[in-house]
Protein backbone atom coordinates (compact mmCIF):
# COMPACT_ATOMS: atom_id res chain seq x y z
CA UNK A 1 0.00 0.00 0.00
CA UNK A 2 2.64 2.72 0.65
CA UNK A 3 4.35 1.65 -2.65
CA UNK A 4 1.39 2.50 -4.63
CA UNK A 5 1.47 5.73 -2.61
CA UNK A 6 4.43 6.40 -3.07
CA UNK A 7 4.24 6.10 -7.07
CA UNK A 8 0.88 8.50 -6.71
CA UNK A 9 3.07 11.03 -5.47
CA UNK A 10 5.66 10.56 -7.17
CA UNK A 11 3.55 10.84 -10.11
CA UNK A 12 1.64 14.17 -9.15
CA UNK A 13 4.74 15.27 -8.30
CA UNK A 14 6.29 15.32 -11.85
CA UNK A 15 2.73 16.62 -13.65
CA UNK A 16 2.45 19.22 -11.14
CA UNK A 17 6.21 20.39 -10.99
CA UNK A 18 7.99 18.87 -13.40
CA UNK A 19 9.43 19.90 -16.91
CA UNK A 20 6.47 21.39 -18.63
CA UNK A 21 6.37 23.36 -22.31
CA UNK A 22 3.61 25.87 -20.83
CA UNK A 23 6.15 28.78 -20.77
CA UNK A 24 7.46 28.31 -24.14
CA UNK A 25 7.21 31.08 -26.63
CA UNK A 26 4.02 31.35 -28.50
CA UNK A 27 4.43 31.52 -32.20
CA UNK A 28 2.43 34.99 -34.06
CA UNK A 29 -0.89 34.01 -35.64
CA UNK A 30 -0.24 31.50 -37.96
CA UNK A 31 2.52 29.92 -37.40
CA UNK A 32 2.82 26.22 -35.91
CA UNK A 33 0.90 26.57 -32.51
CA UNK A 34 2.75 26.03 -29.24
CA UNK A 35 3.19 22.42 -27.46
CA UNK A 36 0.39 21.41 -24.79
CA UNK A 37 2.01 21.15 -21.11
CA UNK A 38 1.72 17.63 -19.50
CA UNK A 39 -1.11 19.32 -17.17
CA UNK A 40 -3.04 19.85 -20.23
CA UNK A 41 -2.58 16.33 -21.15
CA UNK A 42 -4.70 15.36 -18.62
CA UNK A 43 -7.60 17.42 -19.66
CA UNK A 44 -10.32 16.10 -22.33
CA UNK A 45 -9.46 15.32 -25.59
CA UNK A 46 -10.20 18.12 -27.84
CA UNK A 47 -11.53 17.31 -31.42
CA UNK A 48 -9.74 19.12 -33.99
CA UNK A 49 -12.56 18.54 -36.28
CA UNK A 50 -15.49 19.30 -34.35
CA UNK A 51 -13.60 23.10 -33.35
CA UNK A 52 -13.45 23.53 -36.95
CA UNK A 53 -17.18 22.31 -37.20
CA UNK A 54 -17.81 24.97 -34.91
CA UNK A 55 -15.44 27.63 -36.23
CA UNK A 56 -17.27 27.30 -39.58
CA UNK A 57 -20.51 28.41 -37.95
CA UNK A 58 -19.08 31.55 -37.36
CA UNK A 59 -21.63 34.15 -39.23
CA UNK A 60 -20.64 37.52 -37.50
CA UNK A 61 -17.01 38.31 -36.31
CA UNK A 62 -16.73 41.70 -34.44
CA UNK A 63 -12.89 41.88 -33.70
CA UNK A 64 -11.75 44.30 -30.72
CA UNK A 65 -9.98 47.33 -31.27
CA UNK A 66 -6.58 47.37 -32.50
CA UNK A 67 -5.59 43.99 -30.92
CA UNK A 68 -9.06 41.60 -31.79
CA UNK A 69 -8.57 38.44 -33.29
CA UNK A 70 -10.68 35.10 -34.21
CA UNK A 71 -8.71 32.58 -36.10
CA UNK A 72 -8.45 28.60 -36.38
CA UNK A 73 -5.37 27.17 -34.88
CA UNK A 74 -3.99 24.25 -34.25
CA UNK A 75 -5.20 23.72 -30.77
CA UNK A 76 -8.54 25.24 -31.26
CA UNK A 77 -10.37 29.15 -31.71
CA UNK A 78 -7.95 31.69 -30.77
CA UNK A 79 -10.13 35.01 -29.82
CA UNK A 80 -7.82 38.05 -28.66
CA UNK A 81 -10.19 41.02 -27.38
CA UNK A 82 -9.36 44.94 -28.24
CA UNK A 83 -7.44 47.24 -26.63
CA UNK A 84 -10.56 48.83 -24.92
CA UNK A 85 -13.28 46.56 -26.61
CA UNK A 86 -14.28 42.49 -26.85
CA UNK A 87 -13.82 40.91 -29.90
CA UNK A 88 -17.77 39.16 -29.96
CA UNK A 89 -18.18 35.99 -32.17
CA UNK A 90 -21.50 34.60 -33.29
CA UNK A 91 -22.06 30.86 -34.62
CA UNK A 92 -25.12 29.43 -36.68
CA UNK A 93 -26.13 26.92 -34.95
CA UNK A 94 -29.97 26.69 -36.49
CA UNK A 95 -31.35 24.82 -33.06
CA UNK A 96 -29.20 21.78 -34.69
CA UNK A 97 -27.28 21.13 -31.64
CA UNK A 98 -27.96 19.82 -28.02
CA UNK A 99 -24.78 20.19 -26.27
CA UNK A 100 -21.42 21.99 -26.83
CA UNK A 101 -18.56 20.86 -24.35
CA UNK A 102 -15.68 23.36 -24.75
CA UNK A 103 -12.19 23.84 -23.07
CA UNK A 104 -11.48 27.36 -22.63
CA UNK A 105 -7.68 28.33 -21.65
CA UNK A 106 -4.89 31.30 -22.73
CA UNK A 107 -2.60 29.50 -25.25
CA UNK A 108 1.47 29.40 -24.39
CA UNK A 109 2.73 32.78 -23.17
CA UNK A 110 6.11 34.21 -24.50
CA UNK A 111 8.61 34.36 -22.50
CA UNK A 112 8.69 37.91 -21.97
CA UNK A 113 5.14 38.41 -20.79
CA UNK A 114 5.92 35.89 -18.12
CA UNK A 115 6.82 38.62 -16.06
CA UNK A 116 4.32 40.90 -16.82
CA UNK A 117 1.51 40.15 -14.44
CA UNK A 118 -1.91 41.12 -16.28
CA UNK A 119 -0.61 38.75 -19.73
CA UNK A 120 -3.18 36.25 -19.84
CA UNK A 121 -5.92 37.24 -18.13
CA UNK A 122 -10.15 37.40 -20.55
CA UNK A 123 -13.28 37.63 -19.32
CA UNK A 124 -15.41 34.88 -21.31
CA UNK A 125 -19.48 35.54 -21.59
CA UNK A 126 -21.88 33.17 -23.52
CA UNK A 127 -24.74 34.25 -24.82
CA UNK A 128 -27.73 32.10 -26.08
CA UNK A 129 -30.01 34.24 -28.88
CA UNK A 130 -28.56 37.51 -26.96
CA UNK A 131 -29.54 35.99 -23.11
CA UNK A 132 -25.86 35.89 -21.28
CA UNK A 133 -25.53 32.58 -19.53
CA UNK A 134 -22.91 33.99 -16.92
CA UNK A 135 -19.42 35.55 -17.81
CA UNK A 136 -16.34 33.91 -16.35
CA UNK A 137 -12.75 34.66 -16.12
CA UNK A 138 -9.86 32.48 -17.52
CA UNK A 139 -6.21 33.53 -17.03
CA UNK A 140 -2.92 31.92 -17.58
CA UNK A 141 -2.58 29.28 -14.89
CA UNK A 142 -6.64 27.99 -15.40
CA UNK A 143 -8.22 25.85 -17.88
CA UNK A 144 -12.06 25.60 -17.92
CA UNK A 145 -14.34 22.99 -19.18
CA UNK A 146 -17.91 23.86 -19.79
CA UNK A 147 -20.86 21.51 -21.14
CA UNK A 148 -23.35 24.33 -22.75
CA UNK A 149 -26.82 23.00 -22.94
CA UNK A 150 -27.67 24.40 -26.84
CA UNK A 151 -31.24 22.87 -27.08
CA UNK A 152 -33.31 25.60 -29.07
CA UNK A 153 -30.77 27.39 -29.38
CA UNK A 154 -30.37 29.17 -32.66
CA UNK A 155 -27.26 31.70 -32.49
CA UNK A 156 -24.33 31.38 -29.34
CA UNK A 157 -22.73 34.49 -29.14
CA UNK A 158 -19.29 34.33 -27.06
CA UNK A 159 -17.64 37.64 -25.83
CA UNK A 160 -14.40 37.95 -24.99
CA UNK A 161 -12.92 40.45 -23.02
CA UNK A 162 -9.45 41.93 -21.81
CA UNK A 163 -10.85 41.68 -18.32
CA UNK A 164 -8.16 44.04 -16.63
CA UNK A 165 -8.31 46.96 -19.12
CA UNK A 166 -4.69 45.37 -20.15
CA UNK A 167 -5.26 43.09 -23.77
CA UNK A 168 -1.40 41.79 -23.23
CA UNK A 169 -0.90 38.77 -24.39
CA UNK A 170 -4.55 37.26 -24.00
CA UNK A 171 -4.44 34.73 -26.63
CA UNK A 172 -7.98 32.85 -25.14
CA UNK A 173 -8.02 29.46 -26.87
CA UNK A 174 -11.49 27.57 -27.24
CA UNK A 175 -11.53 23.99 -28.15
CA UNK A 176 -14.41 21.49 -28.57
CA UNK A 177 -14.34 18.16 -26.77
CA UNK A 178 -17.71 17.32 -28.28
CA UNK A 179 -20.27 19.09 -29.97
Amino acid sequence: MKIIIMLLLAFLFIVLFGRCDRYETIQPPGAIAPKSSPVQALMPTISIDKTRALFDLATKIDVGNKTGLFELRKEGILIHPGETSPTQVSFKLSRSYQKLIIRSFIATLPADAIAVKEAGTVGVEFLFDGKSEGRFLVDRDSTYIKTLDLTNVDILTVVVDNSDDKPWFDWLILAVVDL
